[in-house]
């Protein structure tokens, strides 16, 4: 597992049987990428969903939590009939069906990260990444993110709606 604190970023080792670590010897690290590209689709499917949502009607995306069997996203858009989140998810399938890239470009500064088309105001104002889904003119979403995403939308695979429901 990976995590910061006060800025320090931590790497949280897992001994294997019998293994003892003591300061000063070395460590092999092994990704897990089969849960990592997991997340990675996962999460960029999250992206493009919160990106209709948002341009199709408004949505904003509140936050989301990755679970291990599912995740859920809190979008705010009151009352929204289940024919309009199906119709949603379809333009979503769209996207990754046609495996538009998905690009992370760096900015040093506010200012020049902002002439993209965000779909957030940005909240930092330096080292600043941001995410586009698609053609950065006319993005499916484009974000300041530092996750991890896929090098093109078809590797989602595909997005599911399962239910929708009022939060708060």
């Amino acid at each position: 597992d990976v995590y910061e604190e006060n800025g320090v970023v931590f790497h949280k080792l897992i001994p294997q049987k019998d293994a003892k670590f003591e300061t000063g010897l070395p460590v092999q690290c092994i990704l897990d990428w089969a849960r990592r590209f997991e997340h990675m689709q996962r999460h960029c499917g999250e992206h493009i969903l919160s990106g209709i949502f948002s341009r199709e009607c408004g949505g904003v995306n509140r936050g989301f939590h990755m679970g291990s069997a599912y995740m859920t996203i809190d979008i705010d858009v009151p009352g929204i009939p289940w024919e309009e989140a199906q119709k949603i998810e379809t333009m979503t399938n769209e996207i990754i069906w046609s495996n538009v890239p998905v690009t992370t470009r760096y900015f040093e500064n506010r200012e020049d990260a902002e002439k993209l088309p965000l779909r957030k105001a940005l909240a930092i104002d330096e080292d600043i990444s941001i995410v586009c889904v698609g053609d950065e003119g006319n993005p499916a979403d484009c974000v300041a993110c530092c996750g991890t995403h896929p090098s093109t939308s078809g590797q989602v695979g595909l997005v599911k709606i399962l239910k929708l429901e009022s939060y708060k």
